[in-house]
Protein backbone atom coordinates (compact mmCIF):
# COMPACT_ATOMS: atom_id res chain seq x y z
CA UNK A 1 0.00 0.00 0.00
CA UNK A 2 1.46 3.32 -1.04
CA UNK A 3 1.14 6.52 0.97
CA UNK A 4 0.93 9.86 -0.77
CA UNK A 5 3.89 12.03 0.18
CA UNK A 6 2.98 13.89 3.35
CA UNK A 7 4.26 17.14 1.85
CA UNK A 8 2.53 16.70 -1.51
CA UNK A 9 -1.08 16.05 -0.58
CA UNK A 10 -2.24 19.43 -1.80
CA UNK A 11 0.75 21.34 -3.21
CA UNK A 12 -0.53 21.53 -6.75
CA UNK A 13 -4.24 21.59 -6.01
CA UNK A 14 -6.54 21.28 -3.01
CA UNK A 15 -8.50 18.09 -2.55
CA UNK A 16 -11.65 20.14 -3.23
CA UNK A 17 -10.19 21.22 -6.60
CA UNK A 18 -9.23 17.64 -7.34
CA UNK A 19 -12.74 16.39 -6.68
CA UNK A 20 -14.04 18.99 -9.13
CA UNK A 21 -11.88 17.45 -11.86
CA UNK A 22 -12.99 13.86 -11.48
CA UNK A 23 -16.26 12.52 -12.81
CA UNK A 24 -18.62 9.60 -12.69
CA UNK A 25 -17.92 6.55 -10.58
CA UNK A 26 -14.53 7.80 -9.38
CA UNK A 27 -16.00 11.01 -7.95
CA UNK A 28 -18.92 9.17 -6.41
CA UNK A 29 -16.64 6.64 -4.78
CA UNK A 30 -14.43 9.37 -3.33
CA UNK A 31 -17.41 11.15 -1.82
CA UNK A 32 -18.60 7.86 -0.36
CA UNK A 33 -15.22 7.29 1.23
CA UNK A 34 -14.38 4.27 -0.94
CA UNK A 35 -10.71 3.64 -1.65
CA UNK A 36 -10.42 4.14 -5.40
CA UNK A 37 -7.83 2.42 -7.56
CA UNK A 38 -6.63 3.85 -10.85
CA UNK A 39 -6.93 0.34 -12.24
CA UNK A 40 -7.81 -3.04 -10.89
CA UNK A 41 -4.20 -3.90 -10.09
CA UNK A 42 -3.13 -0.64 -8.41
CA UNK A 43 -2.94 -0.19 -4.67
CA UNK A 44 -5.51 1.93 -2.79
CA UNK A 45 -4.79 5.63 -2.42
CA UNK A 46 -3.76 6.42 1.13
CA UNK A 47 -3.17 9.98 2.29
CA UNK A 48 -0.50 11.38 4.56
CA UNK A 49 -1.30 13.76 7.44
CA UNK A 50 -3.38 16.83 6.66
CA UNK A 51 -1.24 19.79 5.60
CA UNK A 52 -2.13 22.63 7.93
CA UNK A 53 -0.99 26.21 8.44
CA UNK A 54 2.04 26.74 10.63
CA UNK A 55 1.22 28.22 14.02
CA UNK A 56 1.11 32.01 13.49
CA UNK A 57 0.82 32.65 17.22
CA UNK A 58 4.45 32.64 18.26
CA UNK A 59 6.99 35.06 19.70
CA UNK A 60 9.78 36.61 17.69
CA UNK A 61 12.06 33.70 18.58
CA UNK A 62 9.44 31.11 17.62
CA UNK A 63 8.11 30.16 21.05
CA UNK A 64 4.35 29.52 21.15
CA UNK A 65 2.00 32.05 22.71
CA UNK A 66 -0.70 30.88 25.10
CA UNK A 67 -3.44 33.09 26.50
CA UNK A 68 -5.56 32.24 29.53
CA UNK A 69 -8.50 34.54 30.22
CA UNK A 70 -10.40 34.47 33.50
CA UNK A 71 -13.85 35.99 33.72
CA UNK A 72 -17.58 35.38 33.65
CA UNK A 73 -18.69 36.80 30.30
CA UNK A 74 -17.68 34.34 27.58
CA UNK A 75 -18.04 36.77 24.68
CA UNK A 76 -15.84 39.40 26.33
CA UNK A 77 -13.32 36.74 27.41
CA UNK A 78 -13.06 35.36 23.88
CA UNK A 79 -12.70 38.81 22.34
CA UNK A 80 -9.95 39.86 24.75
CA UNK A 81 -8.20 36.52 24.52
CA UNK A 82 -8.03 36.62 20.74
CA UNK A 83 -6.77 40.19 20.85
CA UNK A 84 -4.07 39.21 23.36
CA UNK A 85 -2.77 36.36 21.23
CA UNK A 86 -2.57 38.51 18.11
CA UNK A 87 -6.00 38.33 16.52
CA UNK A 88 -7.70 36.05 14.02
CA UNK A 89 -6.36 38.02 11.00
CA UNK A 90 -3.02 36.28 11.67
CA UNK A 91 -4.74 33.03 10.77
CA UNK A 92 -7.67 33.84 8.49
CA UNK A 93 -8.03 35.67 5.18
CA UNK A 94 -11.17 37.62 4.34
CA UNK A 95 -12.68 34.73 2.32
CA UNK A 96 -11.35 31.80 4.33
CA UNK A 97 -13.55 28.78 4.98
CA UNK A 98 -13.29 27.52 8.57
CA UNK A 99 -14.24 24.30 10.35
CA UNK A 100 -15.04 24.64 14.04
CA UNK A 101 -14.49 21.27 15.73
CA UNK A 102 -16.51 21.07 18.97
CA UNK A 103 -16.42 18.41 21.68
CA UNK A 104 -19.60 16.35 21.21
CA UNK A 105 -18.77 12.92 22.57
CA UNK A 106 -22.42 12.19 23.40
CA UNK A 107 -25.92 13.61 23.40
CA UNK A 108 -25.68 15.39 26.73
CA UNK A 109 -25.30 18.89 28.14
CA UNK A 110 -22.50 21.26 29.04
CA UNK A 111 -19.89 20.76 30.52
CA UNK A 112 -19.83 17.16 29.26
CA UNK A 113 -20.13 18.51 25.72
CA UNK A 114 -19.45 21.92 24.16
CA UNK A 115 -21.97 24.62 24.94
CA UNK A 116 -24.07 26.24 22.23
CA UNK A 117 -23.00 29.62 23.61
CA UNK A 118 -19.31 28.87 23.15
CA UNK A 119 -19.71 27.69 19.55
CA UNK A 120 -21.84 30.70 18.65
CA UNK A 121 -19.36 33.10 20.28
CA UNK A 122 -16.53 31.62 18.20
CA UNK A 123 -18.61 31.86 15.01
CA UNK A 124 -19.28 35.53 15.76
CA UNK A 125 -15.57 36.26 16.14
CA UNK A 126 -14.69 34.35 12.98
CA UNK A 127 -17.38 36.21 11.02
CA UNK A 128 -15.66 39.49 11.81
CA UNK A 129 -12.66 38.36 9.74
CA UNK A 130 -13.93 36.14 6.94
CA UNK A 131 -16.89 35.95 4.61
CA UNK A 132 -16.07 32.32 3.92
CA UNK A 133 -18.16 29.34 5.00
CA UNK A 134 -18.11 28.62 8.72
CA UNK A 135 -18.84 24.97 9.37
CA UNK A 136 -19.38 23.18 12.67
CA UNK A 137 -18.85 19.44 12.84
CA UNK A 138 -17.94 16.54 15.10
CA UNK A 139 -18.63 12.83 15.38
CA UNK A 140 -18.65 11.64 18.97
CA UNK A 141 -18.72 8.10 20.26
CA UNK A 142 -22.49 8.41 20.78
CA UNK A 143 -23.09 11.59 18.78
CA UNK A 144 -23.93 11.66 15.09
CA UNK A 145 -25.15 14.28 12.59
CA UNK A 146 -28.76 13.59 13.54
CA UNK A 147 -28.06 15.05 16.96
CA UNK A 148 -27.13 18.57 15.80
CA UNK A 149 -30.63 19.72 16.73
CA UNK A 150 -29.94 18.75 20.33
CA UNK A 151 -30.21 21.69 22.76
CA UNK A 152 -30.88 24.01 19.82
CA UNK A 153 -27.35 23.73 18.43
CA UNK A 154 -28.22 23.61 14.73
CA UNK A 155 -30.70 26.48 14.83
CA UNK A 156 -28.30 28.62 16.88
CA UNK A 157 -25.39 27.90 14.51
CA UNK A 158 -27.55 28.70 11.47
CA UNK A 159 -28.76 31.93 13.04
CA UNK A 160 -25.17 32.94 13.80
CA UNK A 161 -24.19 32.46 10.15
CA UNK A 162 -22.63 29.01 10.28
CA UNK A 163 -23.81 25.55 9.35
CA UNK A 164 -23.64 22.14 11.00
CA UNK A 165 -22.07 19.62 8.63
CA UNK A 166 -22.52 15.86 8.72
CA UNK A 167 -19.36 13.77 8.78
CA UNK A 168 -19.85 10.81 6.48
CA UNK A 169 -17.15 9.91 3.97
CA UNK A 170 -13.54 9.42 5.03
CA UNK A 171 -10.04 9.16 3.60
CA UNK A 172 -7.61 6.45 4.75
CA UNK A 173 -4.70 8.35 6.33
CA UNK A 174 -1.40 7.19 7.78
CA UNK A 175 2.25 8.13 8.21
CA UNK A 176 4.97 6.56 6.09
CA UNK A 177 6.80 5.64 9.30
CA UNK A 178 4.02 3.44 10.70
CA UNK A 179 4.52 -0.29 10.96
CA UNK A 180 2.55 -2.25 8.37
CA UNK A 181 0.59 -3.98 11.12
CA UNK A 182 -0.96 -0.66 12.11
CA UNK A 183 -4.14 0.12 10.17
CA UNK A 184 -4.97 3.36 8.42
CA UNK A 185 -7.01 5.89 10.35
CA UNK A 186 -10.13 6.93 8.46
CA UNK A 187 -10.28 10.73 8.69
CA UNK A 188 -13.51 12.43 7.72
CA UNK A 189 -13.17 14.25 4.41
CA UNK A 190 -14.81 17.39 5.80
CA UNK A 191 -11.96 17.57 8.32
CA UNK A 192 -9.11 16.62 6.00
CA UNK A 193 -10.22 19.15 3.36
CA UNK A 194 -10.79 22.03 5.79
CA UNK A 195 -8.54 25.04 5.04
CA UNK A 196 -8.50 26.01 8.74
CA UNK A 197 -9.63 24.04 11.79
CA UNK A 198 -10.46 25.65 15.13
CA UNK A 199 -10.39 22.95 17.79
CA UNK A 200 -12.71 23.70 20.72
CA UNK A 201 -12.44 21.08 23.48
CA UNK A 202 -14.11 21.17 26.86
CA UNK A 203 -11.59 20.47 29.63
CA UNK A 204 -12.62 17.30 31.46
CA UNK A 205 -11.44 14.01 32.88
CA UNK A 206 -11.50 10.84 30.82
CA UNK A 207 -11.68 7.39 32.39
CA UNK A 208 -9.25 5.85 29.89
CA UNK A 209 -7.23 8.76 28.48
CA UNK A 210 -7.02 10.61 31.84
CA UNK A 211 -7.94 14.00 30.35
CA UNK A 212 -9.79 15.42 27.38
CA UNK A 213 -8.31 18.58 25.91
CA UNK A 214 -6.73 19.75 22.62
CA UNK A 215 -5.01 16.47 21.66
CA UNK A 216 -7.79 14.09 22.69
CA UNK A 217 -10.49 16.20 21.01
CA UNK A 218 -9.20 15.13 17.59
CA UNK A 219 -10.63 11.64 18.09
CA UNK A 220 -13.94 13.07 16.84
CA UNK A 221 -12.37 13.50 13.40
CA UNK A 222 -11.90 9.79 12.70
CA UNK A 223 -14.71 7.55 11.58
CA UNK A 224 -17.22 6.11 13.95
CA UNK A 225 -19.48 6.38 15.82
CA UNK A 226 -19.88 3.58 18.35
CA UNK A 227 -16.21 2.52 18.26
CA UNK A 228 -16.37 1.21 14.71
CA UNK A 229 -13.63 1.21 12.07
CA UNK A 230 -10.73 3.41 13.26
CA UNK A 231 -12.16 3.67 16.75
CA UNK A 232 -12.32 -0.06 17.19
CA UNK A 233 -8.55 -0.13 16.81
CA UNK A 234 -8.07 2.89 19.06
CA UNK A 235 -10.19 1.65 21.94
CA UNK A 236 -9.77 -2.09 21.79
CA UNK A 237 -6.77 -3.13 19.72
CA UNK A 238 -4.00 -0.53 19.85
CA UNK A 239 -1.08 -1.44 22.12
CA UNK A 240 -0.85 2.09 23.54
CA UNK A 241 -3.90 4.34 23.55
CA UNK A 242 -1.98 7.30 25.03
CA UNK A 243 0.43 7.31 22.10
CA UNK A 244 -2.36 6.79 19.58
CA UNK A 245 -4.12 9.93 20.78
CA UNK A 246 -1.07 11.94 19.78
CA UNK A 247 -0.83 10.09 16.47
CA UNK A 248 -4.42 11.02 15.62
CA UNK A 249 -3.81 14.65 16.53
CA UNK A 250 -0.77 14.56 14.26
CA UNK A 251 -2.92 13.50 11.32
CA UNK A 252 -5.28 16.46 11.79
CA UNK A 253 -3.11 19.32 13.11
CA UNK A 254 -5.79 21.95 13.83
CA UNK A 255 -4.57 25.51 13.51
CA UNK A 256 -6.04 26.99 16.70
CA UNK A 257 -7.23 25.58 20.02
CA UNK A 258 -9.84 27.36 22.15
CA UNK A 259 -10.40 25.44 25.37
CA UNK A 260 -13.61 25.97 27.32
CA UNK A 261 -12.60 25.76 30.98
CA UNK A 262 -15.43 27.88 32.34
CA UNK A 263 -16.71 24.72 34.00
CA UNK A 264 -14.48 21.67 33.93
CA UNK A 265 -15.36 18.06 34.72
CA UNK A 266 -13.20 16.56 37.47
CA UNK A 267 -12.87 13.06 38.98
CA UNK A 268 -14.24 11.07 36.01
CA UNK A 269 -15.64 11.36 32.51
CA UNK A 270 -16.14 12.04 29.69
CA UNK A 271 -19.75 10.86 29.94
CA UNK A 272 -22.33 12.36 32.25
CA UNK A 273 -23.02 8.82 33.50
CA UNK A 274 -19.51 8.27 34.85
CA UNK A 275 -19.70 10.32 38.00
CA UNK A 276 -17.72 13.38 36.97
CA UNK A 277 -17.88 16.45 39.20
CA UNK A 278 -18.31 19.85 37.52
CA UNK A 279 -16.14 22.64 38.95
CA UNK A 280 -16.43 26.30 37.93
CA UNK A 281 -13.00 27.58 36.91
CA UNK A 282 -14.13 30.56 34.77
CA UNK A 283 -11.28 30.36 32.26
CA UNK A 284 -10.70 29.90 28.56
CA UNK A 285 -7.34 28.97 27.04
CA UNK A 286 -6.28 29.97 23.52
CA UNK A 287 -3.16 28.62 21.80
CA UNK A 288 -1.94 27.42 18.42
CA UNK A 289 0.17 24.66 20.01
CA UNK A 290 -1.81 21.57 21.04
CA UNK A 291 0.92 20.19 23.26
CA UNK A 292 1.44 23.42 25.18
CA UNK A 293 -2.33 23.75 25.49
CA UNK A 294 -2.66 20.34 27.12
CA UNK A 295 0.36 20.85 29.37
CA UNK A 296 -1.10 24.14 30.64
CA UNK A 297 -4.62 22.74 31.03
CA UNK A 298 -3.23 19.77 32.95
CA UNK A 299 -2.10 22.31 35.55
CA UNK A 300 -5.64 23.66 35.73
CA UNK A 301 -6.93 20.14 36.23
CA UNK A 302 -4.35 19.43 38.94
CA UNK A 303 -5.43 22.56 40.82
CA UNK A 304 -9.07 21.48 40.82
CA UNK A 305 -8.96 17.68 40.98
CA UNK A 306 -6.93 16.08 43.76
CA UNK A 307 -7.06 12.73 41.94
CA UNK A 308 -5.35 14.06 38.83
CA UNK A 309 -1.64 14.44 38.11
CA UNK A 310 -0.17 15.90 34.94
CA UNK A 311 2.05 12.82 34.69
CA UNK A 312 -1.06 10.83 33.70
CA UNK A 313 -0.94 12.35 30.22
CA UNK A 314 2.84 12.50 29.92
CA UNK A 315 3.05 9.69 27.36
CA UNK A 316 0.57 11.47 25.09
CA UNK A 317 2.49 14.74 25.43
CA UNK A 318 5.84 13.04 24.80
CA UNK A 319 4.56 11.28 21.68
CA UNK A 320 3.05 14.52 20.41
CA UNK A 321 6.37 16.30 20.92
CA UNK A 322 8.21 13.55 19.03
CA UNK A 323 5.81 14.13 16.13
CA UNK A 324 6.65 17.82 16.08
CA UNK A 325 3.22 18.93 17.27
CA UNK A 326 4.52 21.36 19.90
CA UNK A 327 6.16 21.63 23.28
CA UNK A 328 5.11 20.47 26.73
CA UNK A 329 7.84 22.55 28.40
CA UNK A 330 5.91 25.58 29.55
CA UNK A 331 9.18 27.39 30.24
CA UNK A 332 9.41 27.67 26.45
CA UNK A 333 5.90 29.10 26.12
CA UNK A 334 5.00 32.75 26.51
CA UNK A 335 1.98 32.59 28.78
CA UNK A 336 -0.33 35.59 28.95
CA UNK A 337 -2.84 35.46 31.80
CA UNK A 338 -5.49 38.16 31.86
CA UNK A 339 -8.81 38.94 33.51
CA UNK A 340 -11.79 40.05 31.47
Amino acid sequence: MSVKNEQKNDRTQTRRDFLKTVTGAVASALFLGIRCDEDSESEPTVYGPRIGIMNPYVTGNGNPLLVCVEGTDLEIMLKKGLEAIGGLPKLLTNNQDVLIKPNFNEVSRYPWISSVECIVAIINEVKKITAGAIKVGDMGYEFGPGNYGHLGLESAVNEAGGSCVPFSSAYPVRRNSWDSSKPDFNVYTEVYNAPVIINTPVLKRHFIAAMTCALKCNVGTISGPDATESRAYLHFESPNLFAELAEIAGLIKPELNIVDALTIVTKDGPSINQGGVPVDVNKIVICGDMVATDAYCARIMEENDDGFQASLIQETLATAESLGLGTSNLANVEIIEITA
